[in-house]
């Protein structure tokens, strides 16, 4: 089975997977808070020191698609499903040699210890996807956001090895405000994504191979494990900012197509 023929099936299987194990979690989702040891992941320091760093006005930088000769992809997995879901799509990823970078809820992070021991052991990165997966993230004050990033990566660094862990937030535009409180809570890059999917997202085989045929060398495709997708994430127009576009040595998975 040749790359692409690869990349299409585990996309089906992903699909499959999500849809069906998946959307008895998505239905019956409740609020979930942060009980577990709270003073393991208490971050009034970092925030303290996030807030007082926002004065430099250092912004995270963007890491953008960047067409490429290469036959390759990025692929972004955004949120997280079930324990029993978390398993089977890492699974997966390392049965057909898969890179990836997995950008976890701080939240449901601290709830799936496994999923984490797992990434964490495995050849994937791990992103931040903010504490509870808010979207429209650029409504928040700037105080809001390094109260939740700052407390995501504190988070993610005790629980993996993580250090200033790249952002992606769902469903947010990425402004200088929203950049500036990320760079100061811990968060140097920010992955901008054009390609969305989720388990609704095809009903067919040929669907998805028509969708991989499709696709630009380069692209940065993020799967979510959970939730709908919202308007900003439907045919997502190119960014048009040009800085540190992703290329063959940056810290996010390639897979060759």
């Amino acid at each position: 089975m040749n790359r692409k023929h690869i990349v299409t099936f585990v996309l089906v299987i992903l699909l499959l997977l999500v849809g069906i194990i998946g959307i008895l979690f998505y239905s019956n989702k409740e609020e979930k808070s942060l009980v577990t040891e709270p003073s393991r992941y208490n971050a009034s320091e970092e925030i303290a020191i996030a807030t007082s760093l926002l004065k430099q006005g250092e912004k995270a930088s963007l890491i953008q698609e960047q067409k490429t000769l290469k036959k390759t992809y990025y692929l972004a997995i955004q949120g997280m499903s079930d324990m029993e879901t978390n398993q089977k799509v890492i699974d997966l990823l390392e049965q057909y040699d898969y890179k990836a970078t997995f950008f976890l809820p701080g939240i449901l992070a601290v709830e799936d210890s496994r999923m984490i021991e797992r990434v964490n052991q495995g050849e994937f990165e791990i992103g931040s996807n903010s504490l509870q997966a808010s979207p429209h993230m650029e409504k928040f004050t700037q105080q809001e956001l390094i109260e939740d990033f700052a407390s995501t990566n504190k988070i993610l660094t005790q629980l993996t090895s993580v250090q200033r862990p790249i952002l992606q937030c769902n469903a947010t535009e990425y402004s200088v405000a929203l950049r500036e409180a990320a760079y100061a809570s811990g968060n140097d890059k920010i992955l901008i994504s054009k390609h969305f999917l989720n388990y609704q997202s095809f009903h067919t085989y040929g669907q998805v191979e028509d969708y991989i045929a499709n696709l630009d060398r380069g692209s940065i495709l993020t799967y979510k494990l959970s939730g709908s997708l919202d308007a900003l994430e439907y045919n997502k127009e190119e960014e048009s900012i040009s800085e540190n576009q992703i290329d063959g040595d940056d810290d996010i998975g390639q897979n060759k197509i």
